[in-house]
């Protein structure tokens, strides 16, 4: 039985044979398109100026590690990754934190304002949003939340997401007996809900505050409008590139490279770290089988 088991597997196989050959073909050559641009951002980042310009595409004749150096030295670099981990840490805590309580409220108590928070979430994955922002940007303004990262931390912390309806969903799911007997305990709704209730979707938090620190770290627009005076590494680099056009860095495209290659490798390390989760969440919705 076994046996042939094995050899109609092997019929299929030999079947479909070419087709497997093809698309190994295709998503080599995709490969190749993502990593080639890579690779040769990190080859130009240790060439001088003039030497790239001489010829972009040959090796670097020697090694100009001093680029990266200067990113830091000369243009604060390290002041822009300040500003980008503080942002990135903060508000994805805030969101999820506020997302965490909202959920665990709309599942746990049958009341009309969850229904609201619930039939909000859902018009905002449905409708676009980006028309408010000269709304959002006149509010912070006359508010006094403007230039500010407790403004943009305030801003950014709305919960109601894909993640609010996810984490409804399982909270539905988990037993009122929990909720019951804590009750009987004497234990409080904060109490129930961060020692019963979130440590059971913890897991799943981290991984959408995994995605929300990628998102946050190459987010634009929000820190270009609401903490100008700030520069974050989305920011700063696209000022970089405009004194690479003309100014004091003009032509210095190498130095351009090196400090794009910097702001690369925190967000490479941490997926590569904890990329189980990640493709674990995207490929199950983030509920364990």
């Amino acid at each position: 039985m076994q046996k042939r088991e094995v050899e109609e597997k092997s019929k299929i196989l030999n079947a479909n044979k070419p087709f497997l050959i093809f698309m190994s073909v295709i998503f080599a050559v995709y490969s190749i398109t993502l990593v080639f641009p890579f690779l040769w951002l990190i080859f130009n980042s240790l060439k001088g100026k003039f030497e790239f310009m001489d010829n972009p595409m040959a090796m670097p004749q020697a090694l100009q590690w001093k680029n990266y150096i200067t990113m830091f030295v000369e243009f604060d670099l390290g002041t822009m990754f300040l500003n980008t981990i503080l942002m990135s840490t903060i508000i994805p805590t805030v969101q999820l934190f506020i997302t965490a309580g909202v959920a665990y409220v709309c599942a746990k108590f049958k009341s009309i304002t969850g229904k609201v928070c619930y039939f909000c979430a859902m018009v905002q994955i449905y409708v676009t949003i980006s028309g408010t922002l000269p709304t959002t940007y006149k509010l912070m303004a006359d508010t006094g939340l403007l230039d500010s990262l407790f403004g943009l931390v305030f801003m950014g912390s709305g919960g109601l997401n894909f993640s609010f309806l996810l984490i409804v969903a399982i909270f539905q799911n988990i037993s009122n007996d929990y909720k019951e007997a804590a009750e009987i305990d004497g234990a409080g709704n904060w109490r129930i809900f961060l020692q019963i209730y979130f440590p059971q979707v913890f897991s799943i938090i981290m991984a959408h505050w995994l995605l929300a620190f990628i998102g946050q770290w190459n987010n634009y627009v929000a820190p270009k409008l609401f903490w100008p005076s700030a520069f974050t590494l989305a920011t700063g680099i696209q000022d970089l590139s405009n004194r690479v056009a003309s100014g004091v860095f003009a032509m210095e495209y190498p130095k351009l490279f090196a400090a794009m290659i910097i702001t690369i490798i925190p967000v490479l390390v941490l997926f590569i770290v904890f990329q189980k989760p990640i493709n674990k969440m995207n490929a199950g919705g983030g509920i364990k089988g």
